[in-house]
């Protein structure tokens, strides 16, 4: 995986977010996002994880080889708030 820079990092952890929140009820799979972000699928799912920590984002479905996520109803709210201004 290549060395980015934690403000890029936090920069890619925003897109993840936001585009969460544009897919609302829709799950996304970590390969997904990743296509959508133009990013490789591991480096992706390390920010998840990071993500996941700060419960910002939930692991939905008990599937080995894909992962699905979606906000967590707290975060969609505040990002709902946020979008409104």
């Amino acid at each position: 995986m290549s060395r980015i820079s934690s403000k890029n990092r936090e920069k890619i952890k925003q897109e993840i977010l936001r585009l969460l929140f544009e897919a609302n009820l829709l799950l996304m799979s970590t390969k997904s996002i990743a296509d959508e972000l133009i990013r490789n699928d591991e480096m992706i799912l390390v920010l998840l994880t990071d993500l996941q920590k700060l419960r910002l984002i939930e692991r939905v479905g008990a599937y080995k080889k894909r992962r699905y996520w979606r906000l967590t109803a707290q975060a969609y709210q505040e990002y709902k708030k946020l979008a409104h201004l």
